[in-house]
């Protein structure tokens, strides 16, 4: 039997508030079925809820939620470019950076760059650079080690 998104996406909530953040089997489902969903039909007000409660999720301790986030920005940019989720992608990569999810972000937002089309109509800022080199300094060789 198939729930309604609005119900489970209450049930999910329900649950995510009773619970410690990571903890919600149900809100996994929903980051899960956000990620994959809105690559496609995208809904702004859907996805600034996804985006604030992945972050909250973040600062509590559990990454899963930023992870379906930055796998949304990567796999949904690729299949369609906006400018203005590009922009939300390096602010989300930047505020992860120094916390929890921040080694999986930065890496996310590098593989979109290096393994996806050369045509994206926006670069990687300087800023974004400067932290992989510093926080990943093996990035490039780990992409030529895996070419081989």
């Amino acid at each position: 039997m198939h729930t309604p998104y609005t119900q489970f996406r209450s049930r999910a909530l329900a649950e995510r508030a009773s619970r410690k953040p990571g903890k919600s089997p149900l809100m996994h489902t929903l980051y899960r079925f956000l990620s994959g969903f809105l690559r496609d039909h995208f809904h702004r007000d859907t996805y600034l809820e996804f985006r604030k409660l992945a972050r909250e999720d973040a600062v509590g301790g559990s990454v899963y939620g930023y992870e379906c986030l930055f796998r949304f920005y990567a796999y949904g940019l690729e299949r369609r470019f906006r400018a203005d989720l590009y922009e939300d992608f390096e602010a989300e990569v930047q505020l992860a950076s120094s916390g929890a999810g921040g080694t999986y972000a930065l890496e996310k937002i590098w593989q979109f760059h290096h393994y996806g089309p050369a045509t994206y109509p926006k670069k990687m800022s300087k800023a974004i650079s400067d932290l992989i080199a510093k926080r990943l300094p093996n990035m490039d060789s780990r992409a030529a080690a895996s070419a081989t």
